[in-house]
Parts: C-alpha cells; sequence; structure tokens
C-alpha cells in the first residue's frame, strides 16, 4: 500500500469514514454517529497536487439534546492521487509516469508538508489575529512515520466562495487583505522562540521545489513545454532568450540559498505558496471580494520578506496593477509587518530587493500553470498578453541595462557573483568628489562593481576599478568583504597604493580574507564571490 495507489477509503484514500468519525465525536464530546445517507463530494478541482479535499455531509443520528454540531466540513487528506493527475496536465512526465522509487521519495516530501501545515494550524489557532483569518480547525492527524498512510486536517467548511483561477486577475484592493495577513502572520511569528519556528522550510526552499520536488527531467520537460507555449505568439528570438534566462537561474538556484546570508535579508515566514486557490474569498454587495481565509500551509518556510509577493502578484495580479502598484502593495506588507512587530526589522528597500531577486524563479513556478488557459478561446487573449508580460518584466529584471538599480550583480561564466547589500554600495570619498560610482554609471545602478562580459558565458569574468581621493590630500577608505565564496581556482586579489607604493594582497580558497579591514587608497583586481561594502 501506498499513498500513490487507490484504496478504498473517502475520495479513494487510506482516509476511513471510522477515522473521521471518531474524531468529530472526540472534538465535541458527543456519541451521535454519522447515518447511512452521508456523502463526501471531492471540491479540490485540481487546485492543489499534494492533497484530495471532500465536502462532507454526515447525515448526523442521534444527536443529543442542545448539541450542535457541523451539518458538513472539509476533510483535507494528503495524498499522491493528485500530483499523478496534476503532472501529466503540466506534462512534468510522459506518458509512463514517475517510477516508483521517485514516487515513494514524493511520499516523503508528502508526510513532511502536511505536518508543517498540521503545525502551521496550530499557529494560527494560537495568533488567532483578526486581520490573519483561516479555517477553523476540529482535528488533525499528522503522519507518525514514513509508513503511516493517513495524514488528514478537519476543518470548517466556508461555503459560496468566489472561485478564481490563474488566468483571472485579482483587484491590487482585493489583494491587500491578504497581504496584510500574511504581513501580520509572519510578524507574529518572528516573536516566536526559534525552537517554535524549527518545523519550518528554510532559505533552501528553492533548491527543495527545483531540485528536489521536481528533478531535472521534469524541470525540462518544463522548459520544452513553455517554449512551444510561447512560440503559439511570440517572437522566436525573445522566446530562446527567455529560456535561456531561466536555465541560467536554475543552474544557479543553490546561490539562492545562501543569497539571504550573504546579502543580509532578514528571514521571516513566508505562506510559500501564495496563489489564487490558497486565498478564499466572497464577494460582497458592492462587488468587492472578501477575504475569508488564507489555506495551505504546507509550503511555510523562513525566507526573505520579498518571496511570497513576488509568487503572488505575478500570479494574482493584472499586468497593469503589477506594474504600477507593486511598489504600493510591497509598502503595506514593510508597514503592517512593522507595526505588527512594534519596530522595524527591515528597511522597505529590503523587501523591494528581495522581490525582484526571487521575480525570475517565482515567475517560472507561475507560468507552466497558465498553460493549459491558453486552450480556452474566451481566455486565450488573457492569458497570451499576462504571459508575454511576464516575459518582458524578466528579461528587464535580468538585464542590467534596463534594471532599476536594485537587483545584485550576477555574472555568469566561470564565476557566478552577486555584489553589493540592499541594492547600492556606500562609498565615503574625502569631500565629494566621487558622489556616484562612475565606472558603473552606464549600467544605470551606482555602486555596482560589473565585469565587461557582463551577461555571456566568456570564461573571462574579472573586473578592475580604481578609487582614486583628491589630489594633494590623504583619503582613507574604509571597506569590508562580508563574504567570500573562493572555491579553488579562484582568487580574489586587492592592490592598494599608499605615499606612492603598492601592495598586493591575494586570497583563495586556503587562505580567505578578514573583515572589517581599514586601508589605504587602493585599486581593486576582482575575482570570485564576495559582498563589498
Amino acid at each position: 500500500m501506498s499513498l500513490y495507489k487507490t484504496a478504498d477509503g473517502i475520495l479513494e484514500t487510506h482516509v476511513t469514514w471510522e477515522d473521521v468519525e471518531l474524531e468529530l465525536q472526540k472534538r465535541f464530546f458527543t456519541e451521535a454517529s454519522f447515518g447511512e445517507k452521508k456523502t463526501a463530494r471531492n471540491i479540490s478541482d485540481q487546485k492543489g497536487y499534494m492533497s484530495k479535499i471532500a465536502l462532507v455531509n454526515p447525515d448526523w443520528q442521534n444527536i443529543e439534546p442542545g448539541k450542535a454540531l457541523p451539518i458538513q466540513f472539509a476533510v483535507k487528506i494528503s495524498s499522491q492521487l493528485p500530483f499523478m493527475a496534476f503532472s501529466k496536465v503540466l506534462k512534468y512526465t510522459d506518458e509512463n509516469g514517475y517510477e516508483d522509487e521517485k514516487l515513494k521519495f514524493m511520499g516523503k516530501i508528502l508526510r513532511e508538508a502536511h505536518n508543517r501545515e498540521v503545525e502551521a494550524y496550530k499557529l494560527l489557532e494560537k495568533f488567532n489575529h483578526k486581520d490573519v483569518p483561516y479555517t477553523k480547525v476540529y482535528a488533525t492527524k499528522p503522519f507518525l512515520n514514513e509508513s503511516d498512510l493517513k495524514g488528514y486536517i478537519i476543518m470548517d467548511f466556508i461555503p459560496d466562495v468566489f472561485t478564481t483561477s490563474m488566468s483571472e486577475p485579482i483587484p491590487a484592493d482585493d489583494l491587500i487583505h491578504t497581504i496584510r495577513g500574511v504581513a501580520t502572520f509572519a510578524a507574529l511569528g518572528h516573536s516566536l522562540p526559534d525552537d517554535d519556528k524549527k518545523f519550518a522550510l528554510g532559505a533552501e526552499f528553492l533548491e527543495y521545489y527545483f531540485n528536489t520536488f521536481l528533478e531535472p527531467a521534469s524541470i525540462e520537460s518544463t522548459l520544452v513545454n513553455l517554449k512551444g507555449a510561447f512560440l503559439s505568439f511570440c517572437e522566436v528570438s525573445r522566446v530562446e532568450n527567455l529560456i535561456e534566462i531561466y536555465r541560467q537561474y536554475i543552474k544557479i538556484v543553490s546561490r539562492f540559498t545562501r543569497i539571504s546570508e550573504l546579502l543580509g535579508f532578514k528571514m521571516i515566514f513566508n505562506h510559500g505558496d501564495l496563489w489564487q486557490s490558497n486565498m478564499l474569498y466572497k464577494r460582497g454587495y458592492d462587488g468587492k471580494l472578501k477575504l475569508k481565509a488564507i489555506i495551505d500551509w504546507q509550503a511555510l518556510s523562513l525566507l526573505p520578506p520579498g518571496f511570497d509577493m513576488a509568487r503572488l502578484f505575478i500570479g494574482s495580479l493584472s499586468v497593469e496593477d503589477r506594474r504600477q502598484r507593486a511598489s504600493e502593495l510591497l509598502k503595506v506588507f514593510h508597514e503592517t509587518f512593522t507595526n505588527t512587530l512594534g519596530e522595524e526589522l527591515f528597511q522597505f528597500q529590503e523587501i523591494r530587493d528581495s522581490y525582484y531577486l526571487h521575480f525570475p524563479l517565482m515567475s517560472l513556478m507561475v507560468l507552466p500553470g497558465m498553460i493549459p488557459f491558453l486552450e480556452n478561446h474566451y481566455l486565450q487573449k488573457t492569458v497570451m498578453k499576462k504571459m508575454e508580460a511576464i516575459m518582458v518584466d524578466v528579461m528587464e529584471v535580468h538585464d542590467a541595462e534596463y534594471c532599476d538599480r536594485y537587483i545584485p550583480q550576477l555574472f555568469f561564466g566561470t564565476t557566478k557573483t552577486y555584489v553589493l547589500r540592499n541594492g547600492h554600495a556606500t562609498l565615503n570619498i574625502s569631500g565629494d568628489a566621487d558622489k556616484y560610482f562612475t565606472p558603473t554609471s552606464s549600467f544605470g545602478r551606482q555602486g555596482i562593481i560589473a565585469s565587461g562580459d557582463y551577461g555571456t558565458m566568456s570564461a573571462l569574468q574579472d573586473v578592475s576599478v580604481d578609487i582614486g581621493g583628491l589630489s594633494n590630500k590623504s583619503s582613507v577608505f574604509r571597506y569590508y568583504i562580508q563574504s567570500a565564496d573562493l572555491v579553488p581556482g579562484v582568487e580574489l586579489e586587492i592592490q592598494r597604493t599608499q605615499d606612492g607604493n603598492r601592495y598586493t594582497t591575494r586570497y583563495d580558497s586556503s587562505n580567505l580574507p578578514y573583515f572589517n579591514l581599514i586601508i589605504g587608497i587602493m585599486t581593486l583586481t576582482i575575482f570570485g564571490f564576495f559582498v563589498l561594502h
């Protein structure tokens, strides 16, 4: 028996009517039982791929006088069956499907995700904050071990929700409640002891998703299908450029595990899977959407503050709202988080930087889910417009020439290098002789040391920058290297000139640099991976 094969329980899972009945009897202190007319209807509708959701009408019998029992409720059952179907829709695999070993491994991932969501709901109940709406939970059953086949959450059912898909945008104003909700949850979670947060995923989330949850073959299949979809309505050269950009980011996905440490991003709770199906709305009499619950907390992770917002804005906003109001909505998150926490943990620039830093990879998580809607005649034009806008914006975020000064520099080639923290470098020159860092002014950014071979696969990825003081005056430059990822064969060389004499210091994998050095006038020749302030 396994989680990826059908069983004779509710919705072909291993969870039985007796399991659910017993949980509800314990929860409500009742001896009432389910009747013969009980029903369980599948309301998952392929909105997720790690569970089946049953809408249960229990047909209660022998209810005690004065006892109030739910006439309907939902049972979320962790199962691999939806993933099997979902992977075929998105063409993650061929007609033969996945091998048993891969499916067994996926079972381990699913069990961990379910147990993570169980812990997340415990926090939601603990916080019980009015700005973080969630579904009332009646009972939870975590997986107890790797052979356990029963994991479920029994919760209140919210009727008459407004259903939407990735093809339909949510107005920016209606999304504000969701932004405040996840920001509030993140702030409340930040105040918890570290031991209470260790159940969540961490900075390895993107590696977990692209290298573990999928696999090289699935990623390649995704890229091939994306290319085919875009070629149906976009110019070949642009599509090939986009796919090449994605290939480059996938190659360096492991760097994102360390980038928060290197750039000093604060790690806070992120929902991890924030899109239309995981936000339950009702439409009010005024036509506006009212958020009733944020659901599916299986991917809860400690990540930079802009992570959730990148996924949310790409998938849920219209092209116009995302381009025109992204900064405004990021400020809503920042202000909500700061006010809830009672102090400013990070500046607005940090959420803005981390939003754009994760934008390309987040778009790669969103776009495959939009492809099936291209076959819908009524939605086709809307979906094409949204997909093309995402393609254009990914290219602009990726390209230094068009970037708006906040994305860390990335060298492609034998070295892959990020420089800067919080989007700029501060260079204190005696007097005010060099307000902007002129060697890279052509890139439209301040303070970025950029390779002349930026954006190419050239093996030569070095850069030399001179910083001089005012003539006939003594200048002192203070700098420190925050991190140096010097793999064997890569060197960091710093040359400095003082009192007419030149001094050279070299660092490599066996001789790493110290921090917080104060030196004189210098010439920098940079090879390797480091952050300069």
